[in-house]
């Protein structure tokens, strides 16, 4: 039999739900998403879809039963275009009593074909006045059993003093309770105290709540240093608790199409936003994180490490002093990995940098899709449909692989703008076409003027962003730009 070491401890609080209060006629379930490579699943019980769109990481609050038996089934979105679009992970009856509990953790990888649902049992009851009832789960695939210290903030780990020892991928502990209030959380690997998997530095325990906490995998960008997150179900929703440093990354690509470079910073809000800077990334300035120096037009550069919060983002034509530079403020949250896309065309007579700036935010990779965005950053296309704003489009198609579209075919997005973004649309994993088509809607019929098209291969697991890009000079005809590991394009056949 699994034994657990439990160490009570003085702790604080953080603001949570608490499970219900008792009822003499009701049940509860809920869920928990947990597979890495999953896309968003939804929970049906006896026939009612109950949630939906439950994404990695995230849990349900408590759905309300009734007592009795709950057929319960937990479905995984399948891309739109797949027959059918959703697939079944578990289905299962259960026999719910008064007050009774079920959390139900969808662990495991697809790419291993190795799903498998945890039913976690629990009785709705009362928390003791200024305690926290904890429960922990481990159900991050592919990593090693841990321990996890909750102490003091600023407490360091001991060997002798883990509150769960030695949990190993699949099992969870009983319920216990710990003093509320401000606390930590730390993760170690198993009977290795000195190397912190998780640092959770201050949270709060909330009084007279209920924490199902699980350790899962980070696939986020900064999942290297930080291989694990915790998700913290609270009964009325969850939240995802990452280490207190995690970071954040970025990095610069060059659209503007124009024969100058482009220098890249990410400044503290403090720096002038149009003073040029000298760029020379060996001698970083104090109020500067990044400096990505003389990108030339299509420069794709490296991510960068950068503490989460608000930045400058300047941009200056390289080697120019006559002309200032130009910045906008955005933010980049813990996890996140961001492509700052600097986009249009500076003039020769120009007197400041005035291209604009477009971020993209990176997905996680689904095993079931492949996920495909395409952002136009054409000037020159755009132009070309203003002939006549009245009927003319700039439409974007996703057609069979080696075919164009035509005046029956349907867009996947009409009317694109300058900066117009698909944002990640999830395909079938397969061969398809990705045009880009000048349109002439006039009441007397429609033309369709393929300005661009590539042949794509999109792998299951694939991230794939493509920009619509100029030629030099902001001319015609367009082209493509992947800014991902996975462009995918080929060939077709000849005639």
């Amino acid at each position: 039999m699994k034994h657990w070491a439990w160490l009570v401890l003085p702790l604080a609080a953080w603001a949570g739900g608490c499970v219900s209060s008792q009822d003499a006629e009701s049940s509860a379930v809920r869920m928990l998403n947990a597979v890495a490579d999953s896309s968003n699943m939804a929970l049906t019980v006896s026939g009612q879809r109950r949630s939906s769109a439950t994404a990695y990481g995230a849990g349900t609050s408590y759905l309300a039963l009734g007592v009795g038996r709950f057929t319960v089934r937990i479905d995984e979105a399948l891309p739109l275009d797949a027959d059918p679009d959703i697939r079944t992970l578990y289905s299962g009856e259960h026999a719910l009593g008064v007050n009774d509990e079920l959390t139900l953790v969808v662990l495991g990888q697809e790419a291993s074909d190795a799903v498998e649902v945890l039913a976690i049992p629990s009785k709705t009851r009362g928390v003791s006045i200024g305690k926290t009832r904890m429960q922990f789960v481990h159900a991050g695939f592919g990593l090693q059993p841990v321990d996890i210290y909750v102490g003091a903030v600023g407490s360091l780990p001991q060997a002798s003093t883990p509150l769960v020892a030695g949990m190993a991928y699949g099992e969870f502990t009983v319920q216990t309770e710990l003093a509320g209030g401000n606390a930590q959380i730390i993760v170690t690997p198993a009977g290795d105290p000195a190397t912190i998997l998780l640092d959770s530095g201050r949270v709060q325990l909330p009084a007279e709540g209920t924490w199902l906490v699980a350790v899962i995998a980070n696939p986020e960008a900064d999942a290297a240093r930080h291989p694990i997150s915790l998700s913290v179900l609270t009964g009325t929703g969850s939240s995802l608790l990452r280490d207190k440093d995690a970071s954040a990354l970025l990095r610069f690509v060059n659209a503007s199409p124009g024969t100058y470079a482009i220098d890249g910073f990410a400044n503290s809000a403090l720096l002038n936003g149009t003073e040029r800077q000298d760029c020379d990334p060996a001698t970083t300035e104090p109020e500067t994180a990044v400096e990505q120096c003389a990108q030339p037009f299509r420069f794709i550069g490296p991510f960068h490490e950068v503490v989460p919060g608000t930045y400058q983002l300047k941009t200056q034509k390289a080697a120019d002093a006559a002309v200032s530079a130009r910045s906008v403020t955005a933010s980049f949250a813990a996890g996140t990995a961001s492509t700052v896309v600097t986009t249009g065309l500076i003039a020769d007579e120009d007197e400041a940098t005035t291209t604009g700036l477009q971020i993209a935010l990176a997905a996680r990779r689904m095993h079931s899709a492949a996920l495909l965005r395409v952002v136009n950053v054409s000037q020159a296309a755009v132009m070309a449909v203003q002939g006549d704003p009245s009927t003319d489009r700039l439409e974007l198609y996703i057609t069979p692989p080696c075919e164009l579209p035509d005046a029956e075919s349907e867009p996947v997005l009409g009317n694109l703008a300058f900066g117009s973004d698909t944002s990640y649309l999830a395909r079938v994993p397969g061969d398809y076409q990705l045009s880009l088509a000048r349109v002439d809607r006039a009441s007397s019929g429609t033309s369709v003027e393929v300005l661009l098209s590539r042949r794509l291969t999109l792998a299951a697991g694939g991230v794939y962003t493509e920009f619509v890009i100029d030629s030099l000079g902001a001319t015609l005809p367009p082209d493509f730009l992947s800014v991902d590991d996975d462009p995918g394009f080929q060939g077709c056949p000849g005639p």
